[in-house]
């Protein structure tokens, strides 16, 4: 036998991974306008064409700024990870550096995980 102890801890996805990734928007009632991360992704991989993906992602960052402009700290994390995931696209996210900036800075657990 292995000396190693192996350490089993259930967890709920949507604890770890936060409201993020939850499958409905009614999950954030702080973002009116912005989708869950879950659904971002799905929108932009049904985009049948190019414009349509850059369609989707405009909206999306428009609701992402007037987010932070709004200074919501609940969702903050949420927001960034979106963002995040539309860097990894590459489109600009220039917009974005000072909330992350911002989560380094915060004291939550989500918040520091997120950044």
């Amino acid at each position: 036998m292995s000396s190693r102890l192996r350490l089993v801890i259930p967890f709920s996805r949507n604890v770890i991974l936060g409201a993020a990734f939850s499958t409905s928007a009614a999950d954030q009632p702080g973002c009116k306008l912005a989708v869950v991360c879950r659904e971002l992704i799905r929108n932009v991989r049904q985009a049948k064409t190019a414009a349509e993906e850059r369609n989707v992602i405009a909206k999306e960052s428009a609701a992402l700024r007037n987010a932070f402009k709004d200074q919501d700290v609940t969702y903050r994390h949420r927001n960034v990870s979106k963002l995040m995931y539309i860097h990894m696209l590459g489109y600009p996210t220039h917009f974005g550096q000072m909330e992350t900036l911002k989560l380094i800075a915060a004291s939550g657990f989500p918040e520091k995980v997120c950044s």
